[in-house]
């Protein structure tokens, strides 16, 4: 085994884990390492928030335009949605029982599609609008 092995929380966390015959699935006995897990996601989702505020700030462009409000509105929702939710989870992998340490993580799914979704549909519908704009100028 190497030393980054040794030191990833994965690897270390492989020892806790064992396979459940009724639920069908692994389980685990113990959550000394199980933080370690949830943790890059959550600094991930800090860096990334930051790198998107200096890049809005860096290039700040007009508020008034369609397209700027609804990535503002939406990416704003999405990171604070997502990243609250993984504090959450987080939080659970460190005080929960563990029989609860993963409830979180159905939500972080449902949230992430359903926030995606919904930038998806908003620049779609504005894509739409402006469409029919175009052809009403005619």
């Amino acid at each position: 085994m190497s030393a980054w092995e040794r030191e990833t929380g994965a690897i270390q966390l492989r020892p806790a884990l064992h396979f459940n015959p009724t639920l069908h699935l692994c389980d685990l006995t113990s959550r000394k390492y199980l933080a370690i897990l949830w943790l890059p996601a959550i600094l991930f989702e800090v860096m990334v928030f930051v790198t998107v505020c200096w890049n809005a700030l860096d290039r700040p462009r007009e508020r008034h335009t369609d397209v700027s409000r609804i990535l503002y509105r939406d990416g704003f929702i999405y990171f604070i949605t997502l990243t609250s939710l993984r504090v959450i989870n987080f939080t659970l992998a460190l005080v929960a029982p563990l029989s609860l340490i993963f409830l979180s993580v159905i939500f972080i799914w449902c949230s992430t599609t359903v926030t995606v979704t919904r930038l998806i549909l908003s620049l779609r519908g504005l894509s739409f609008k402006r469409r029919q704009d175009w052809w009403a100028d005619d």
